[in-house]
């Protein structure tokens, strides 16, 4: 998925990752064809917090990756459904058709992107995201967004089977959430106290929540994302 959602109030969708260093290697192409949902943001952001726990309760989006937090192997957690060919439905074809190259390496999600990527775009979480992006130094294509909920009636509901269908779909090996919410949405018994988990797929890291991250100085957000700054994508 590429960042045309930052630019805009539109609709945007997303693109994931392999490991990397910033200003790492170039994405690599994805088994399948298709492209992630651009980066959205929407003045309803409150709204994100109304999203129905799937298995455990959310817990504090505060929780910031650090070096010392155990990680939980594959054998720990439910793993996630199997792989699905059938073709993408909508909106879901449409945020993969938005992204800016079709073989990212790293998936970005929050459960605002919702929002973002269905006409409720918010600025100020379009600037975040590209502020981040631009830490990261990530090359170009190498991260893409995509949504784990999206919005019935004003309310953001969570997403778990069409998540996992794009993860497969664009093959990446890794799927960076920010704040608790978002990771108990895709993985509903993900440990507390742990960073990040190892699941068939691909690996999952913990990143701060949108709210957390947003007021931020320069230095605290490298700070914030430093585990996730090291990836080697």
């Amino acid at each position: 998925m590429g960042l045309e959602f930052l630019l805009s109030s539109g609709p945007v969708v997303a693109q994931p990752v392999q490991g990397v260093q910033p200003g790492a290697g170039q994405g690599s192409a994805s088994p399948q064809g298709t492209r992630p949902a651009q980066q959205p943001g929407s003045p309803q952001s409150a709204n994100a917090q109304n999203i129905p726990p799937r298995a455990a309760p959310a817990q504090s989006s505060s929780h910031t990756p650090t070096n010392t937090a155990r990680n939980a192997a594959p054998g720990e957690l439910r793993q996630p459904p199997a792989p699905n060919s059938a073709p993408l439905p909508a909106p879901w074809d449409r945020f993969a058709s938005m992204a800016s190259s079709g073989s990212p390496r790293v998936l970005l999600t929050y459960p605002e992107l919702g929002f973002d990527l269905t006409g409720q775009a918010d600025k100020a979480r379009g600037q975040l995201m590209r502020t981040l992006l631009s830490y990261l130094k990530w090359p170009k294509g190498t991260a893409a967004f995509w949504p784990c909920a999206l919005p019935e009636d004003g309310v953001l509901q969570p997403q778990y089977d069409m998540f996992w269908r794009g993860v497969h779909h664009f093959g990446c090996q890794h799927v960076v959430c920010f704040g608790m919410q978002a990771m108990r949405t895709v993985v509903p018994d993900f440990p507390q106290g742990t960073t990040t988990v190892l699941l068939e797929p691909c690996a999952l890291h913990l990143a701060p929540s949108v709210a957390d991250l947003s007021g931020k100085l320069p230095h605290e957000l490298l700070l914030s994302l430093g585990d996730i700054a090291q990836l080697r994508v």
